[in-house]
């Protein structure tokens, strides 16, 4: 009888987030429309809206590999923001991981405009994470938004090229 208690404990589980899973409204941006999620914060159980894994420039492959960032062109599909965007290549504790296709960001706000209201501007924090240009994420894992999120702040976070990816396109201007 214990053997089937844990895939019971697992769907429901499943059950139970499939529950709480709850959508954002589809905002617009200017290169398209985005779709993300309601989430609730640690602390205060305050709810905030998330659209993680933006891009914000063109695979960084071929002819871009070694060149600045190229602006992302405008897409009209909804674009699905309810999930980290892949991180950029870099070793870490001898492991290689992330993928090229990797200028994304993430953006966390408190409450969203409504149409015809004025909306009170509210602070940002624009978050580029440590790690030497050789290793670091944007992930929500790592620095999520929730005390700032209480605090009424707009957070940002930017997944950048790491290494030599990242840092021969600013030798060659010199």
């Amino acid at each position: 009888m214990k053997r089937y208690n844990l895939p019971l404990f697992s769907v429901l589980l499943l059950f139970d987030w499939s529950l709480a899973t709850e959508f954002s409204p589809v905002i617009e941006t200017t290169k398209g429309p985005v779709k993300g999620l309601v989430l609730t914060s640690i602390r205060e159980s305050k709810k905030y809206h998330s659209y993680r894994g933006i891009p914000y420039g063109k695979p960084p492959v071929g002819y871009l590999r070694f060149r600045a960032p190229v602006e992302v062109d405008p897409w009209t599909e909804v674009f699905d923001a309810t999930k980290d965007g892949p991180i950029c290549p870099q070793i870490y504790n001898d492991t290689f991981l992330g993928q090229e296709d990797c200028l994304n960001l993430n953006v966390y706000t408190p409450q969203l405009p409504k149409d015809g209201e004025n909306t009170e501007l509210k602070a940002v924090l624009y978050w580029i994470y440590g790690g030497s240009f050789l290793h670091g994420v944007a992930s929500k894992f790592y620095y999520g938004p929730d005390y700032l999120i209480e605090e009424d702040i707009v957070v940002v976070t930017v997944n950048y090229r790491l290494g030599a990816l990242g840092t021969i396109i600013y030798l060659s201007s010199y």
